[in-house]
């Protein structure tokens, strides 16, 4: 992929342009921690957790529809970022217990 970071104290990468190399499996995610998350042990890891959504929003970041959800976990409240152009689904993830 190439790409360049947005202005940001997280390491995310922009993709310009992605060339497909290969197709092949995903790594398996690792079971998170809100104590390992809030000190960056999982950055850029495929992660899983189990929580509540306390707030879901629609919004428009570098020309990508991507959905905002803020919720509690074990420990504390973490915040996720979704790709999606599904605006009416927001909604309904409001209480949902998600993985």
């Amino acid at each position: 992929m190439e790409g360049h970071a947005r202005d940001s104290f997280r390491p995310d990468v922009v993709g310009d342009r992605v060339t497909l190399l290969q197709h092949g499996k995903l790594p398996e995610p690792v079971r998170a921690t809100f104590d390992e998350m809030i000190r960056a042990r999982l950055d850029c890891m495929r992660v899983k957790v189990r929580g509540v959504v306390r707030s879901a929003d629609m919004v428009t970041e570098d020309g990508s529809h991507i959905i905002k959800i803020h919720m509690v976990v074990d420990g504390g409240y973490v915040d996720g970022l979704v790709v999606s152009d599904e605006a009416r689904v927001t909604g309904d993830l409001l209480d949902a217990e998600l993985r």
